[in-house]
């Protein structure tokens, strides 16, 4: 059964506390704790102390959204095992992370491998903790269209404990969003949804509430089917909490 949620990096401006506090009265299930504010990576005693606090608050731990990126982050000192040791401490039964730093057409097939051999170590080291991990669709990395995914997927399919968000690209048409979600619904790799409402209005991203894309959103819903998944709210417009609660009250609405 599908399940509601909020990126915690949505309001970095909060507390871990403030954070669970609005979730709680937005009546949503779940948290994706953030690595670069929220749970730092490596931060073990923390990562439980909010684990602890998540759970007494009667809410999940959805994911760690990490920011790791693959075939990069290394070597930027940003260490796959203080993202994972995060993570079980958290709880988290995904980690999200991004497939290097460029668009996909922007990649010769060396780079690539880099990544794809990145990949495989960091599934590997995850699955010896009962742990996914989920890239997602986001803009200055490889799997920033569906051509892209598509790709990795390809490299990557023997893997069991990879799968993909999904988040309408901002610009894209309704019938190419739709195309991207049956993709990964047809394979069994599409995990959990990030839902915002954005406009491209003169070349620049606008944040509007939710309901303005009350036609697009259910649409997305009714293709992502009932499953068990997690639909992760993300970064609403103004930052305002009260524009949170609304969004949230809609998207429980759409999901009934």
């Amino acid at each position: 059964m599908n399940k509601t949620g909020l990126c915690s990096i949505s309001f970095r401006n909060l507390s871990v506390d403030e954070i669970i506090l609005i979730i709680k009265k937005a009546n949503l299930d779940g948290i994706e704790w953030g690595g670069d504010v929220h749970s730092i990576h490596g931060k073990i005693k923390l990562a439980e102390e909010i684990r602890k606090k998540t759970l007494n608050a009667g809410l999940c731990v959805s994911s760690y959204g990490s920011y790791y990126r693959t075939g990069i982050s290394e070597s930027e000192n940003l260490l796959f095992k203080d993202v994972l040791a995060s993570a079980v401490s958290l709880g988290a039964p995904i980690i999200r992370v991004w497939a290097g730093n460029k668009n996909y057409a922007d990649y010769d097939i060396n780079e690539v491998n880099f990544i794809i051999k990145d990949i495989y170590r960091i599934c590997e080291m995850a699955e010896n903790e009962n742990i996914s991990i989920a890239f997602e669709y986001h803009g200055g990395t490889l799997t920033n269209c569906d051509d892209g995914v598509k790709k990795l997927q390809e490299m990557t399919q023997e893997i069991k404990n990879l799968s993909f968000y999904w988040q309408p690209p901002v610009g894209l048409s309704i019938e190419l969003c739709l195309n991207g979600i049956n993709y990964l619904k047809n394979i069994k790799k599409l995990s959990n949804i990030h839902v915002f409402q954005w406009d491209l209005i003169d070349s620049k991203i606008v944040r509007k509430p939710l309901i303005d894309g009350k036609n697009v959103w259910e649409r997305y819903i009714g293709q992502c089917g009932n499953d068990d998944r997690y639909f992760l709210m993300e970064f609403v417009k103004n930052d305002n909490t009260e524009q949170f609660y609304a969004d949230a009250k809609f998207l429980k609405g759409l999901l009934k």
